[in-house]
């Protein structure tokens, strides 16, 4: 006798028909959906390999087939338990309508920084050409301005509400401000967690904090921060110093 809480399955219509999945992928999907709540579906592999009967090797193949088709994705809280949110909530819509829809909110964000950086690249040209200014800082310069803001929806020049470029460039050069723009993350040296896609980061200033887990969009806009104390994550954790060795 079956000793698994929730043993039992309802399959929406939606995933019933779908015929891009295989049938044990469209229960273990169901089965997600029937989980979820607003907090997501916590269900481990090893529940899924006991309420199917297979291997969790088996079903972390098919978790992370559905999140390559966009029918889930993977997340985790603050205390970094996994859980796994059905893409299109519980509305009954087709997760990867909701997908395309996200996709294309993203390519929207994506068009509307570079029209804005190119914009204000633009302005400064103009307004340097027009005065005749030297200004060998120049790159420096719209490189800090035209950096995107942490949830890579802005950039620095859209947080100010008052700026005037004249201004900006003489204090600029009377400060002899600098900039160096953020390194790019080298995602080779990073290792992805098992079952959910994400890179796998440690907090070297507190290293008794375990990993966290990264999507990879944040990882490449070095946007990806570690929620014990906002650091960037490292790709090993901090190794312990032995006194004379």
């Amino acid at each position: 006798m079956s000793t698994i809480k929730n043993d039992y399955i309802l399959i929406p219509g939606y995933i019933a028909r779908d015929g891009g999945i295989s049938l044990i992928q469209r229960l273990i999907l169901a089965k997600i959906h029937n989980l979820q709540s607003d907090t997501g579906c916590y269900a481990s592999n090893e529940y899924f390999a006991e309420l199917f009967d297979v291997s969790k090797r088996y079903v972390s193949t098919s978790l992370n087939i559905l999140a390559k088709k966009g029918y889930i994705e993977f997340e985790f809280d603050k205390r970094n338990r996994r859980y796994i949110n059905v893409r299109g909530g519980t509305n009954g819509k087709p997760p990867m309508e909701q997908m395309v829809k996200s996709t294309k909110r993203t390519d929207v964000i994506k068009k509307t920084i570079q029209e804005v950086s190119d914009k204000f690249i633009s302005d400064v040209n103009q307004y340097i050409n027009s005065k005749y200014i030297d200004f060998p800082d120049k790159e420096n310069f719209i490189s800090y301005w035209t950096e995107p803001n942490s949830t890579g929806t802005k950039i620095r020049r859209q947080e100010q509400r008052y700026f005037d470029i004249g201004r900006r460039i003489s204090t600029w050069q009377n400060t002899g401000k600098k900039f160096t723009p953020k390194p790019k993350t080298d995602l080779k040296r990073f290792n992805i967690a098992e079952g959910t896609g994400h890179y796998k980061g440690y907090c070297h200033k507190h290293p008794k904090e375990g990993a966290s887990f990264f999507k990879e969009w944040d990882m490449k806009k070095d946007i990806a921060e570690m929620p014990c104390c906002g650091s960037k994550p490292e790709p090993q954790p901090k190794r312990k110093v032995l006194n004379g060795f």
